[in-house]
């Protein structure tokens, strides 16, 4: 029979045991945490260390990407109605990013090359007997053009394709996300290897993170683990709900009906 003094002992032992024990877990946690902590300081300076790729077109992209990835990524994977508005956005965004950096578009001009090229377009007239010139040819007037919706506007180049309209409005309004980022940086370049280098890699990334995202929306080839007990009593139960149950003399059960086994 243990007294009231040796319980009291035993419950201050245990409580010190209690204590240390929680101490020491503290103290591993805390030595987790620093670890993880170093560990993640080490694994950024290595990052930043890493050389950089031989383009600078592909630098510059690569920085942009990290900023519009996540913004398409997030857009696309609102799109859940039906793989159909998924492929309208798709196509629809990077044909407005293909407009956008067009090859006519491509070539960036400094302001020196603007001012020559609007003083070339300017006619100057020097003759002053072109100022006697009477033109007597009939003042043809020019169909009006028809207004363009922004919409239609933006889906230029995919007209005959009946694309989703759904998926074209997604892709108009991230388009309006990113558009100005992607201008930004392609700006900054002024080598022509370097534009083309940024262009193209810029539109191959596009589609495959796009292949990427459509396949963790609809993954394939995932198959789920199972029994032969499983397998069995599924097989059972698919043949009774169809009607075709094998009976124990070998029979097969069509209906209610018993016919030999073919």
């Amino acid at each position: 029979m243990i007294n009231e003094k040796e319980a009291v002992r035993l419950y201050i032992r245990k409580a010190i045991q209690l204590y240390k024990e929680s101490k020491k877990q503290q103290e591993i946690l805390e030595e987790t945490k620093l670890r993880q902590l170093v560990r993640g300081l080490i694994l950024r300076e290595v990052a930043e260390d890493q050389p950089k790729h031989a383009s600078t077109g592909i630098n510059v992209l690569e920085d942009l990407l990290k900023k519009i990835i996540p913004v398409l990524q997030a857009d696309f994977k609102m799109i859940t109605t039906s793989e159909q508005q998924r492929k309208s956005f798709r196509a629809h965004l990077v044909n407005a990013i293909q407009n956008s950096l067009s090859p006519e578009l491509m070539y960036v001009l400094s302001d020196k090359e603007k001012e020559q090229l609007k003083e070339a377009a300017t006619i100057k007239v020097d003759d002053p007997d072109m100022e006697k010139f009477i033109d007597i040819e009939e003042p043809v007037d020019e169909p009006e053009e028809e207004e363009v919706s922004p919409e239609e506007e933006f889906s230029k180049g995919l007209e005959d394709q009946n694309l989703d309209t759904t998926g074209r409005n997604m892709a108009m309004d991230t388009f309006n996300k990113v558009e100005k980022g992607i201008l930004s940086a392609y700006e900054l370049l002024d080598d022509a290897k370097d534009r083309e280098l940024f262009y193209d890699y810029l539109i191959t990334n596009m589609k495959l993170y796009f292949d990427k995202f459509e396949e963790e929306m609809t993954p394939s080839g995932i198959t789920e683990p199972t029994t032969p007990e499983y397998e069995a009593e599924k097989d059972r139960k698919e043949a009774e709900d169809t009607g075709t149950a094998q009976t124990p003399e070998g029979l097969w059960c069509i209906g209610r009906e018993k016919v030999n086994k073919i």
